[in-house]
């Protein structure tokens, strides 16, 4: 018998049980037939209970982060219903909510049984805006090797999956977005329009002549190999799973509006990931709302903005779809024989490891070492009498070390580390030096223990 007759059978009604057959017995021939139903390796708690084992693969996870606008993000949802895609193929959508109180679970339940994917939400609690954490929630979920990114209040064209489909890449991120819809046109955009498809005859056929602007110059940017450029806007992504967990998700730090869409895409590129623009092939539209009243006038007014100039970028996030800390890095240290004494206090205090990727590499001193370190960053540190003048690569951080000799010492380098106070004994410089490198990381004036950092000899 194959294992599709099996699960047929195993799905029949039951028939002329003997009387003596007690409830208990009964309760686990049903448990046992509906684990036939369920595909190989997947908790009783998934939503891929809802999947026959002769299910087509998903090609595509499709996570929309949407908050407290459950009129858009049902359109968005019914804009995916009618997603032109091959014989065989499919999707998924999961709904990463941050704590709507405004029917949104209520509505996606209604709809998951008429939409042809399959359709899953995540949520939280409402504590302000945190993108990233429900982000990566959903991230958790996927069941897709390829991840869409968008928002709730955007809707797209029919042929949208397909194409994003199509162009997928190895080490590729795809970066495109939505043209904004002004609110006359968004509001005779209605959910039946959506349904029946007459809305594609409200909105622009093709790229406004700024977008189109837009998208030439990120090809050039692409051709120079700009460290920034195409941006990464959330509302239109596409990226393989694999090159998410790399970088650890969507961090978590980021709190509030904005930034953290920038910060996703520079991290990527840290981690190799080429991002193209696809805007030109496939954009969606953005349906006008107000402007919500803790969204600042500009990112730069945001409370991200100090976290996001920090000194020290790493690829992968501390707080992203696994939390680190300080201690979870592996640091590497090497000295002139001026800071012989600092350097062997470090390595007394702290636990020696020869890790295959290593975070960051002190250097105290002009000490002789490669120039084209293979650590992620690379911080040097000086006495103010033994800055060099010249470098040919320069390190992602300098510092000026205090030192017992002098009360003022201010560096001249980019970015400015200022200390004042004597004496400074070679355990304080120590104590110092973790301090400047945990605020240069957590963008904050945290303060770390020597003894949360790893230094690999």
């Amino acid at each position: 018998m194959t294992s599709g007759n099996k699960l047929a059978l195993s799905l029949r009604p039951l028939k002329n049980i003997p009387p003596d057959v007690s409830r208990r017995k009964l309760a686990l021939i049903a448990r046992l037939s509906s684990n036939l139903a369920r595909p190989d390796n997947v908790p009783p708690s998934s939503p891929c209970c809802r999947i026959m084992n002769n299910s087509p693969p998903i090609l595509a996870t499709i996570i929309v982060s949407s908050c407290g606008r459950r009129d858009h993000l049902e359109r968005c949802l019914l804009s995916f219903s009618n997603q032109q895609m091959g014989e065989g193929e499919t999707f998924e959508v999961i709904v990463a909510d941050d704590g709507s109180k405004d029917g949104t679970h209520e509505m996606i339940q209604q709809l998951a049984a008429r939409m042809p994917f399959d359709l899953s939400f995540v949520t939280q609690t409402n504590q302000g805006f945190r993108k990233c954490k429900i982000v990566n929630k959903a991230l958790h979920t996927a069941r897709s090797n390829y991840i869409l990114l968008t928002d709730g209040d955007c809707i797209f064209p029919p042929d949208h999956v397909q194409k994003q489909i199509s162009q997928r890449q190895q080490e590729t991120a795809w970066v495109s977005d939505c043209i904004r819809l002004e609110q006359t046109v968004s509001e005779t955009i209605t959910r039946n329009a959506v349904i029946d498809g007459s809305w594609l005859n409200s909105v622009p056929a093709h790229l406004p002549g700024f977008l189109q602007i837009r998208y030439m110059k990120d090809r050039i940017y692409e051709f120079l190999n700009h460290n920034e450029k195409p941006k990464l806007i959330g509302n239109n992504v596409a990226v393989w799973l694999q090159d998410l967990t790399n970088i650890n998700g969507m961090d978590e730090a980021f709190k509030g509006w904005g930034c953290e869409d920038d910060d996703l895409g520079i991290r990527l590129r840290a981690s190799g990931i080429k991002l193209k623009t696809n805007l030109k092939q496939t954009f969606g539209y953005h349906l006008w709302h107000p402007v919500d009243a803790t969204t600042p006038a500009s990112w730069r007014e945001g409370q991200n903005i100090r976290y996001f100039q920090r000194d020290l970028v790493l690829a992968k996030c501390l707080r992203g779809l696994v939390k680190r800390d300080l201690e979870h890095l592996n640091y590497r240290i090497h000295a002139s024989s001026r800071h012989q004494e600092l350097a062997a206090l470090l390595k007394q205090s702290f636990t020696r490891k020869s890790p295959n990727h290593i975070d960051i590499e002190i250097r105290l001193g002009n000490c002789h070492t490669q120039e084209n370190s293979d650590a992620e960053k690379t911080i040097e540190v000086w006495h103010a009498d033994e800055v060099p003048q010249r470098k040919s690569n320069s390190p992602h951080l300098a510092l000026i070390l205090p030192n017992c000799e002098t009360k003022s010492i201010s560096s001249n380098l980019k970015p400015e580390k200022s200390v004042e106070g004597m004496p400074f004994t070679v355990e304080r410089q120590l104590s110092w030096l973790v301090n400047q490198i945990s605020e240069a990381i957590l963008g904050s004036n945290s303060v770390a223990s020597p003894a949360n950092l790893r230094i690999a000899a």
